[in-house]
């Protein structure tokens, strides 16, 4: 275990992309002083502009304060940050809380919090409904499972960066509904990118389609903004192929160890593993148009760089 320290923040954030930056900033503005830590410097310096200290390392972090946050994008930094030699699971200290904000395996983080009991910390997932700007904004919705006691101790932090608190009962049913919660979103919007895609190739117009499913049984909060990017050909990012394939690959591996039937999920999966293949990983998911655009001869969703370097 780490060397004793005492703690000079109120709280560390690990991860500091599209979420955490939000994240940082209402934390900071409630009041809180706050260590941040990301493999991206420019990241760090942003949170530094608004009173924020930046830690060298993962382990000069945890040892500077007691409740530390994770904000990751990817399983891979997930099992980097909490499982590296100068991570959290090594460097916890007996009475610490560790919160995930990340959208993660349940198994993984039942895992994780039993090696962190052994140590005498807590840990409690705490995966976060809505988008980037409502981070921004403080409006997240936040689904919150895991020990009572751990979570009476983070509730002002989570309450400085949320609206509303969601019970989740117990560690790792905030990860789970989240994937579920994502299948459908991630699901829905591949529908919508699938006829988009066939309209676009009988020339029906776009904004009529978009008309009519707005006012139909066809209607969900998904089709305003997902008809908006691909009548724009705008892809910029707020949720990646890669995020929603990550998302919805941990769903479908959830589903398996259950013995379910996840059919419509798996189909998406393929299609955004396609997608990423295709290079469109970083871009924002509707880039999945491009992808059903080349087997149908249209150019809908392909922007001219994308087209030189095919």
């Amino acid at each position: 275990m780490a060397d004793e320290k005492k703690a000079t923040f109120d709280a560390g954030l690990i991860g500091l992309g599209n979420m955490g930056q939000g994240l940082g900033k209402n934390i900071l503005e409630n009041g809180f002083s706050l260590v941040v830590q990301d493999l991206k410097p420019s990241a760090v310096s942003r949170l530094e502009e608004r009173g924020a200290v930046g830690a060298i390392d993962l382990k000069s972090l945890m040892s500077q304060t007691d409740i530390v946050m994770t904000c990751l994008p990817s399983m891979s930094s997930i099992e980097a940050v909490y499982e590296s030699p100068d991570g959290i699971i090594a460097n916890v200290r007996s009475g610490m809380v560790i919160v995930d904000f990340s959208t993660s395996s349940p198994e993984l983080t039942r895992r994780y919090g039993a090696m962190l009991e052994g140590k005498g910390a807590q840990l409690i997932d705490t995966p976060m409904l809505r988008n980037p700007q409502a981070a921004f904004d403080g409006t997240l919705q936040l689904l919150v499972s895991g020990p009572n006691d751990a979570i009476e101790r983070a509730k002002p932090l989570l309450e400085a960066v949320s609206e509303e608190l969601i019970p989740s009962g117990d560690l790792g049913n905030g990860h789970a509904i989240k994937l579920i919660n994502n299948a459908v979103t991630i699901a829905n919007g591949a529908i919508l990118c699938e006829t988009f895609t066939v309209a676009r190739k009988m020339g029906i117009d776009l904004s009529t389609l978009n008309r009519v499913m707005g006012v139909s049984f066809a209607a969900s909060k998904k089709l305003p903004d997902t008809a908006r990017r691909l009548i724009d050909d705008d892809h910029k990012n707020t949720f990646s192929i890669d995020v929603s394939l990550k998302d919805i690959d941990l769903f479908t591996k959830l589903s398996l160890e259950l013995g379910a039937l996840t059919p419509i999920a798996e189909a998406t999966r393929d299609l955004f593993r396609m997608a990423s293949q295709f290079g469109y990983g970083d871009d924002h998911n509707t880039r999945v148009g491009s992808v059903l655009a080349r087997f149908v001869g249209t150019d809908f969703g392909e922007t001219e760089s994308k087209k030189a370097s095919s």
